[in-house]
């Protein structure tokens, strides 16, 4: 079994780059929760799930992704996921989340389109 390692990047201004490498099991559902939570805490709400080291992701290891997803809207956040490969994709299509989920070919190509964050006592329109 291959041991789940995460990365983690700032992206300026408030942008957060989570690269995951292994296997996304039950076993490691809550250490990904617990660290999008801490992150979420911090202020780091816009949140991409790099997954293009990922090779399989269970059905615990979804649902923390789909939890992740829900707790970064509800901190008027977001969260988009990047380089997932067909097999990957394939679990997503399975289980209907590549309809919930915004999937981008890299990271950087997941950034790009994030608004803007509003600076303090700064009102952003449009």
């Amino acid at each position: 079994m291959t041991l789940l390692q995460i990365e983690t990047r700032h992206i300026e201004p408030d942008i957060t780059i989570l690269e995951f490498a292994g296997n996304i099991t039950a076993a490691e559902s809550r250490r990904v929760e617990a660290l999008v939570e801490d992150l979420l805490k911090q202020n780091y709400r816009k949140l991409v799930f790099d997954l293009t080291e990922v090779n399989y992701i269970d059905s615990s290891g979804m649902g923390s992704i789909a939890h992740c997803f829900a707790r970064a809207i509800r901190n008027d956040g977001g969260l988009r996921v990047a380089g997932v490969n067909s097999r990957v994709k394939h679990l997503f299509h399975l289980t209907r989340l590549d309809a919930v989920f915004p999937f981008y070919a890299t990271s950087l190509a997941a950034c790009a389109g994030f608004e803007p964050a509003a600076k303090p006592g700064e009102q952003l329109l449009w």
